[in-house]
């Protein structure tokens, strides 16, 4: 396709030619190729420090995030899960045809920790948690792989007093009472058996 058609110093006339606006944008009839919530494999082409994008069809490649790759693992840079060349098994999120943006992730629903909480952790079910930190307010838990839950201070203390800070130390295991739990929230209020909450 000619592009431009001009004159050089000399006064010679140079014509600008490009075999790409020749061809169909792939863009175009982008819905016919690449639907959302569908599954591809698509082939790495690079790396940036906030993600990795990923060619889905020759033209189109969508941009998988860092904060799109794992549930449970804390990616500090996407070379930790993909390299250039990998061939990665990615869903599209959102589609913008006008901004030719596609955005994938790695995570399937039900991968996500949290997908069957409430069925896992039903109220008044006692499980074993690890103290993965303490704080001001209370305890943070660790149930399972990415599912955590909140232990107050002020249930902490009416069972351990003011020893409690020995007793939640991290690393450590404490049988908890599950209170409720708010799955789209990912939130999970916990107790101890032998305490009686407060309304």
């Amino acid at each position: 396709k000619v592009l431009k058609v001009e004159k050089d110093a000399n006064g010679r006339p140079k014509i600008g030619l490009s075999m790409k606006a020749a061809m169909r944008d792939p863009w175009d009839d982008i819905h016919e190729h690449i639907k959302g919530s569908e599954t591809y494999s698509g082939r790495v082409v690079r790396l940036m420090p906030f993600g990795a994008f990923v060619e889905l069809k020759p033209g189109i490649e969508g941009l998988l995030h860092i904060s799109e790759m794992s549930w449970t693992k804390r990616i500090h840079n996407p070379s930790e899960v993909v390299k250039v060349g990998d061939i990665a098994t990615v869903t599209v999120r959102e589609i913008d045809p006008v901004q030719k943006r596609i955005s994938l992730t790695m995570k399937q629903i039900e991968n996500d920790p949290w997908f069957k909480a409430a069925e896992l952790y039903p109220a008044g079910k006692t499980v074993v948690g690890k103290v993965e930190r303490l704080k001001p307010f209370g305890a943070i838990l660790e149930l399972a792989d990415g599912v955590t839950g909140l232990l107050p201070i002020s249930t902490i203390k009416a069972k351990f007093g003011e020893a409690y800070k020995n007793t939640c130390v991290p690393g450590k295991d404490l049988e908890v009472l599950v209170q409720n739990v708010s799955q789209a929230e990912r939130k999970m209020l916990l107790s101890l058996p032998g305490i009686e909450e407060a309304d």
